[in-house]
């Protein structure tokens, strides 16, 4: 028994943990999931800064009403996103092709796939046919006769 725990002890003292990836590729999925918090705090303090959730809405409606139209909240934002989805990719092809088996790929994995669900979501917001309709809306499929 006790070759196996000094086995067990070198295995630990070279760092080779199975918490933490093993491949260059995860080790960038990592990094890019932890970018993708930094970014979102960055982007929660730049909200902070202009005045709150609702001084920053009033303020981006007076420069556009667009996303882009207050640049230190979007900028963060969207690079946040784009960090979060790109860990996904990222460690999707450190498990298939680098073989890696870290349990840690499961966090970019998840929380980048929901990024990218959230984002697909708000980005087919526009397809909406009740978007511009006061009231209920009724969709049919029927044509509707007029008299």
């Amino acid at each position: 028994m006790r070759p196996k725990l000094q086995a067990s002890d070198e295995l630990a003292s070279r760092g080779e943990f199975f918490a933490f990836p093993s491949t260059g590729m995860g080790g960038w999925a990592l990094k890019l999931l932890v970018g993708w918090v930094v970014l979102l705090i960055l982007g929660f303090l730049a909200i902070g800064l202009h005045g709150g959730l609702d001084a920053t809405r009033r303020l981006s409606i007076a420069a556009g009403g667009q996303f882009y139209s207050l640049p230190s909240v979007a900028v963060p934002m969207a690079a946040g996103f784009l960090s979060a989805i790109a860990a996904l990719f990222v460690a999707l092809a450190a498990i298939i092709r680098r073989g890696e088996r870290s349990i840690a790929m499961l966090l970019p994995i998840i929380f980048g796939g929901l990024v990218l669900l959230f984002t697909m979501g708000e980005m087919t917001e526009g397809t909406n046919p009740c978007k511009d309709v006061k009231g209920p809306c009724v969709i049919t499929t029927a044509p509707v006769s007029q008299p």
